[in-house]
């Protein structure tokens, strides 16, 4: 942090209307859900760059309705209406690890 204040990491990453920023706890993953968009944009900081490594999307009704990134910036959570999905980063792209299906058993995420 300079004298002035805070520094900014890269350059601006723009995003069209409101949403959802998470950030790993070491600042080098960032996961951005744009409300009205049914996917989750996600970026690594390397080399002094925000590089958008993967969007992770469906069709499926409410996809993106919240998200979760954990502290290690390594495993990503997406709900839906009616389940959620657990995607881990394996070094290279988001694999669906496993996925909870609310629908079967009356409850909304």
């Amino acid at each position: 942090m300079s004298s002035s204040g805070w520094n900014q990491l890269g350059s601006t990453i723009n995003i069209s209307g409101e949403g959802q920023v998470l950030l790993s706890n070491d600042g080098k993953t960032l996961a951005i859900k744009n409300r009205g968009k049914k996917k989750v944009e996600v970026y690594k900081f390397l080399d002094d760059t925000w590089n958008n490594e993967s969007n992770i999307d469906s069709s499926n009704t409410g996809f993106g309705k919240s998200v979760s990134l954990s502290s290690d910036g390594k495993i990503l959570a997406v709900s839906s209406d009616n389940y959620v999905i657990v995607y881990e980063w394996d070094g290279y792209s988001w694999v669906n690890k496993s996925s909870i299906d609310f629908s079967n058993i009356g409850l909304k995420s």
